[in-house]
């Protein structure tokens, strides 16, 4: 079997490792060959070779297959349902239910105003685009039910006033829907 060019800023160990493979032939009971030796040796070189250490290479594989994961000390509920005249608070974040939903519309870059225009065709489409990308996040990190998505809508109702007018108040209603 032929020597394998080993580089030379590759550690003293690991280049010992490969000078040492590419001397292996296989023991006389094994069903390997010496063409099996030799691919197993070349691929070694091939990896190792291209990486300062091993345990670099180590780190790079292990990285690639470490989940992802979000770690909250403390958090607040979502609601369903949110009276768009109470998201212009400002809190500390996970303070409070109205922070949990300001957060969510940031997430979404949008506020309680881009979703509440008057315009109809102009307010649906943001709804639309803030439903549409929140549910791409979602699906960055859940992977057990591809069939959900993450539905916004405005609700607006009438209310009646002590003084005899009636006031449109605006709700923005939250939806994980299973399609």
């Amino acid at each position: 079997m032929e020597n394998l060019y080993v580089d030379e800023e590759l550690p003293p160990a690991l280049r010992s490792v490969i000078e040492q493979a590419g001397g292996l032939v296989p023991a006389e009971d094994s069903n390997y060959t010496a063409a099996d030796v030799d691919l197993f040796t070349r691929a070694a070189h091939q990896r190792l070779g291209d990486s300062p250490s091993a345990w670099q290479w180590a780190v790079r594989i292990l990285r690639g297959r470490e989940p992802k994961f979000f770690y909250f000390s403390d958090y607040q509920n979502l609601p369903g349902r949110i009276a768009l005249t109470e998201l212009n608070g400002q809190e500390e974040p996970g303070a409070s239910e109205m922070q949990t939903a300001r957060e969510l519309l940031e997430l979404a870059s949008t506020t309680a105003g881009a979703m509440s225009a008057e315009d109809f065709e102009e307010r649906k489409a943001e709804l639309e685009a803030v439903s549409n990308d929140l549910t791409r996040q979602v699906f960055e990190y859940w992977k057990q039910n591809p069939d959900l998505s993450v539905e916004i809508d405005l609700d607006k109702t009438t209310v009646q006033h002590p003084n005899g007018q009636h006031a449109v108040a605006s709700h923005l209603d939250i939806r994980v829907k299973d399609r």
